[in-house]
């Protein structure tokens, strides 16, 4: 059935104010983005490299490695980067492809395997008596202009008195060119933290073993 003159007028007054509209906001975003709009990138840290075994061999029993605790910025999974010299923000598009302190829990975890530091490296979701507990701080991780900073705060504790048998803060910077991409800054921040959990395999060789309860 064909519609009358006046009829498919009626219709077009209705939609030519969305179709303007929407021709004005597709013409917005072109004009304010400057094209196609960036692709966001997730990263992660690379495996661990040769950090060395513990000197007189595992501690015995079992350490748990909770997630870190991280505040501010660090909670999110953007990447973080340094304004000025006290001045921080998180990067648009490039995210770390889980939590900062989730992940560092389980570049951790995999460190301290691979240094046979412990007899039995576990996470609280495996429930697993214990006979230490590592906790951790994010202080710092971010890109500088010239280099990444990292810095942890490390505590070994008994978990049965609370009592701390290793407690340190560790700080680690690794350089970066000026115009470096994204896949060298994340390196340079593997490279930063596996010298961190070098020197902390390193200082659990003056940690003594636990007496038998």
């Amino acid at each position: 059935m064909r519609q009358s003159p006046a009829a498919t007028f009626a219709v077009a007054r209705l939609f030519a104010p969305r179709a303007i509209a929407a021709a004005l906001a597709l013409a917005l975003l072109t004009a304010c983005g400057g094209g196609d709009v960036p692709q966001e990138a997730y990263y992660r840290l690379s495996a661990p490299g040769d950090v060395g075994v513990r000197a007189g061999g595992p501690l015995k029993g079992a350490v748990e490695v909770p997630s870190f605790r991280a505040d501010g910025l660090l909670n999110n999974r953007a990447i973080v980067y340094r304004q000025g010299t006290n001045a921080l923000s998180g990067y648009s598009y490039h995210f770390w492809w889980m939590a900062p302190a989730v992940m560092l829990e389980q570049s951790l975890v995999d460190t301290l395997r691979k240094a046979k530091a412990f007899d039995t490296v576990t996470t609280p979701e495996l429930r697993l008596n214990r006979a230490f507990e590592i906790v951790g701080h994010i202080r710092h991780l971010e890109r500088g202009p010239a280099a990444v900073s990292v810095e942890l705060e490390l505590l070994l504790r008994n978990p049965r008195t609370g009592a701390p048998l290793l407690f340190k803060t560790y700080t680690q910077d690794a350089s970066i060119a000026a115009d470096a991409d994204m896949s060298a800054v994340v390196a340079a921040f593997s490279t930063a933290i596996n010298t961190i959990w070098a020197n902390f395999i390193a200082d659990l060789g003056n940690v003594q073993s636990l007496p038998a309860s």
